[in-house]
């Protein structure tokens, strides 16, 4: 969709969790594992739903046509195959369609204490509160609701993948257990959501090393083509900032303010790639390298991106997105929040 990415609904997210460290909160959320996405949608309730919305009939007709049972087969120098069901394959293109989902998830339950985050199929529900008791008693209630809802739906939700992460700055210890479809949700110290590594302190060295070792990787897939003389340097460089640096920085707005002591390790692949990219040797000084090729170092580009980020934000029609980094980043001194990079803290 235009104007919002998986960048937004992540930098929210750890925004709250950030925000919520400052104020001696707790966070609970539930990351849910939603089983072949949309496939199984309910039909008719479906259709019902875009008529609802006052979806154009022509859009209602043509999903409607695809989701009547409508077989086919098909012949390739051989006996015909098998049938197939049309509707089974329509529903597994539109599952990548976030319009599409946006109509199937319009009406799913929220809550006053809490909040929800979806992207696509990746959902996740999540509560701050100064007690952990008080935040445990909302997510049940929440659970409870969104479970009545995805049954309703034919939703299937895998219970014994589903996970659940206590936020917390503090030793207390974690609430008592939560339970989905009667299957019990286990608390976990990390997850990935949305390409990142969330960590129960919000600690990003393990994240940010995985995206360094992600990376070398790569270097070493194209370190020929690096190496020979086929492409120019600057043919050269947009290829690392394509191949390499863009998948290094991924959502850097929202893990951005990590210190050197942790980010210096995406530095060091940036350093690798430079010195073959250019032929420069081992003594080479990192500045130098910079100036000749007129790259910014990964801390200093990350601090271009982030701003240019929230400048965008501001100007977005959402009011979740518009949001975004709406506070005083200089009030938050007990705990960093992705603002604070801005701030030139390192």
């Amino acid at each position: 969709m235009p104007n919002r990415s998986t960048v937004h609904q992540l930098t929210r997210i750890v925004e709250y969790i950030s925000r919520g460290y400052h104020l001696c909160y707790s966070v609970i959320a539930v990351f849910f594992d939603i089983e072949k996405a949309y496939d199984t949608v309910w039909h008719k309730g479906l259709l019902a739903k875009l008529i609802n919305l006052k979806i154009p009939s022509d859009f209602i007709s043509i999903i409607s046509s695809f989701v009547s049972l409508r077989i086919f087969k098909f012949i390739v120098r051989t006996p015909f195959s098998s049938v197939k069901h049309i509707w089974q394959v329509f529903l597994k293109v539109l599952s990548y369609l976030q319009h599409f989902i946006i109509y199937c998830t319009s009406d799913i339950p929220r809550h006053d204490f809490s909040q929800l985050a979806m992207y696509a199929d990746d959902t996740v529900i999540y509560c701050r509160k100064w007690n952990m008791l008080s935040t445990h008693r909302v997510i049940p209630q929440r659970l409870h609701s969104i479970d009545k809802w995805t049954k309703l739906w034919k939703i299937k939700i895998n219970s014994t993948k589903t996970s659940a992460i206590v936020f917390t700055k503090s030793r207390a210890a974690l609430p008592s257990f939560l339970f989905l479809r009667n299957v019990q949700i286990h608390y976990v110290l990390k997850t990935k959501y949305l390409g990142i590594l969330l960590h129960w302190r919000l600690n990003w060295k393990e994240h940010i090393l995985k995206n360094k070792y992600a990376a070398l990787t790569r270097l070493k897939q194209i370190m020929l083509l690096l190496l020979s003389t086929v492409l120019s340097l600057r043919c050269n460089l947009s290829l690392y900032k394509l191949y390499i640096r863009s998948q290094m920085i991924y959502a850097a707005s929202a893990w951005g303010f990590t210190p050197n002591t942790t980010s210096h390790h995406l530095q060091m692949v940036h350093n690798k790639a430079f010195r073959i990219i250019g032929g420069y040797d081992f003594f080479t000084k990192q500045i130098q390298m910079h100036d000749d090729l007129e790259i910014p170092t990964v801390s200093e580009y990350i601090r271009v991106i982030t701003k240019n980020f929230y400048i965008q934000t501001r100007e977005n029609e959402n009011v979740l997105i518009s949001n975004i980094g709406k506070y005083n980043v200089a009030m938050y001194n007990k705990h960093k929040t992705a603002k604070h990079i801005l701030l030139n803290l390192w």
